[in-house]
């Protein structure tokens, strides 16, 4: 009688790299979509954290305090972008070796949406003179 093991373990080969291959394409998928998104909501963060820590350093040194929190804010804002590639990289990679994600998703869609709101408006006021200025009556 013929061994079928092998064939079975030639077809397990096959589907596993069938699932490493798809893997790859989302992880690529992922990389390239945050790379776009994931800068589009970075630069107006550092905008808002940068003029934030300037204006609180201002008012820190005409207090004469410290503000330890404003140096926590800029190092977050700073670290979002790269921090998000991490995460992809992170969760691929717990993915092949097929580690369990502890806990749930925990979303704070209030700070979503007005970081979402905060993104919108800060690219309407930065591009508005480019489309001011092709305005077909400004000819």
């Amino acid at each position: 009688m013929a061994d079928r093991s092998g064939s079975a373990a030639r077809i397990g080969g096959l589907g596993d790299r069938f699932i490493e291959a798809v893997q790859l394409v989302v992880l690529v998928v992922c990389i390239a979509f945050w790379f776009i998104v994931g800068l589009a909501f970075w630069i107006p963060l550092l905008a808002r954290t940068v003029a934030v820590y300037c204006a609180g350093m201002v008012a820190a040194a005409i207090a004469d305090t410290d503000i330890p929190r404003l140096k926590r804010l800029l190092d977050g804002a700073v670290e979002f972008y790269p921090k998000g590639f991490r995460r992809i990289f992170e969760h691929h990679s717990q993915r092949i070796l097929r580690e369990p994600q502890p806990g749930t998703l925990a979303i704070d869609w209030k700070t979503v949406g007005w970081e979402v709101a905060w993104t919108i408006v800060f690219w309407t006021v930065v591009l508005s003179p480019l489309w001011l200025h092709r305005l077909p009556w400004r000819a």
